[in-house]
């Protein structure tokens, strides 16, 4: 969403109000309340804001998943509601007409998500905070390390995150009483997302990388105050709650059998939700995959003409294989070279 918000906050402030538009005060309005939802938002989602850039909140990590940090998320939510309800859109640009429609339906959408019980299943083997934050320690990602106080925010930051780790047990604990926890052969996948990083040896950690590249100007005092501070951070927190988690998860969270959400008392409800949430459309499970049959069917068709172009002799399966591994049509010989013409596509982005 932050991306979205981004797009709409910096439309807003480049397109000012004109004293000649007869919309200008419900513009002025509108754009108040854009500012204000970004604003707060950056604040509620720190982590996103340094993947956008802002460098303002680099030591702080949202606990999203504490009661009262779900509480005060979901009435932010209901406030921009609230305040976009008590503009009248019809008096507004056509320009501010679809940023408000956007943010309406963004801040709707993750407002009617806490009537669904996530906060109880908050880790999983493909999107939960636990996999993101390996980008971040890596020292190549979003957080920077370019100064002392860089890397000291990251030590905040890692304080943050472990209390999140905490409450994730403590919401997974609850989960297994109310019986909303995650499939069991999620669970066999998360397991080893733990395990690897509650082991090894202090300088080979993910949450050591850092230290490896620690700028030539910082001073030697600097320098070994920022190792010691990592290696007591990653020996004395990071491993021993990693252990715990991955020991949690082995011995005491039970999964279920079934898979998916529908298991669950408003399973149906919240499935549709997700639907809504990730396609932005009211198509129901059947209508979308019955669109993705026909699409299959249209591509299929697409591609026996493209066959029958090249004069490819035989069915489209063994056109899909020829294509697959005809090496003509392989032009890199190894991975680094693959790696190599990436480079070279961000070498020619980069002046731009």
């Amino acid at each position: 969403m932050l991306c979205l918000s981004f797009i709409i906050f910096n439309s807003c402030k480049n397109d000012s109000s004109s004293s000649n538009d007869p919309s200008s005060n419900e513009r002025i309005d509108l754009s108040q309340d854009l500012e204000d939802y970004y604003q707060s938002y950056l604040k509620l989602n720190p982590v996103d804001a340094t993947f956008a850039g802002i460098t303002d909140y680099n030591d702080t990590w949202e606990n999203s998943i504490a009661e009262e940090n779900r509480n005060s998320t979901k009435a932010f939510y209901k406030s921009i509601i609230d305040k976009l309800d008590n503009i009248d859109r019809d008096n507004l640009s056509k320009e501010d007409q679809l940023s408000y429609d956007i943010l309406k339906w963004d801040c709707t959408v993750a407002y009617e998500n806490f009537a669904y019980p996530k906060y109880l299943t908050p880790i999983d083997q493909m999107w939960s905070p636990n996999l993101m934050v390996g980008q971040l320690a890596s020292g190549v990602g979003a957080q920077p390390f370019e100064t002392v106080e860089d890397y000291e925010n990251w030590l905040l930051r890692v304080e943050g995150y472990l209390a999140w780790v905490e409450t994730a047990m403590e919401n997974m604990k609850e989960g297994m009483s109310k019986g909303i926890v995650l499939p069991s052969p999620l669970i066999k996948k998360v397991i080893p997302q733990f395990t690897e990083l509650a082991k090894g040896k202090i300088e080979d950690h993910l949450f050591y990388s850092p230290v490896k590249n620690i700028p030539d100007s910082f001073s030697a005092e600097e320098e070994d105050k920022i190792k010691n501070e990592y290696t007591a951070m990653v020996e004395q927190k990071i491993i021993p709650t990693y252990q715990k988690m991955a020991k949690f998860l082995s011995n005491d969270y039970k999964g279920r059998d079934s898979d998916g959400i529908g298991v669950y008392g408003n399973g149906d409800e919240w499935y549709q939700h997700q639907i809504k949430t990730y396609t932005t459309t009211n198509m129901s499970a059947d209508e979308i995959h019955e669109l993705g049959l026909k699409e299959v069917a249209r591509i299929r068709s697409e591609m026996e003409k493209v066959k029958d172009q090249i004069g490819f002799q035989g069915d489209l399966k063994s056109f899909f294989n020829h294509v697959r591994t005809n090496k003509e049509l392989m032009p890199f010989k190894s991975p680094k070279e693959v790696i190599d013409n990436f480079n070279a596509i961000h070498d020619k982005m980069l002046p731009q």
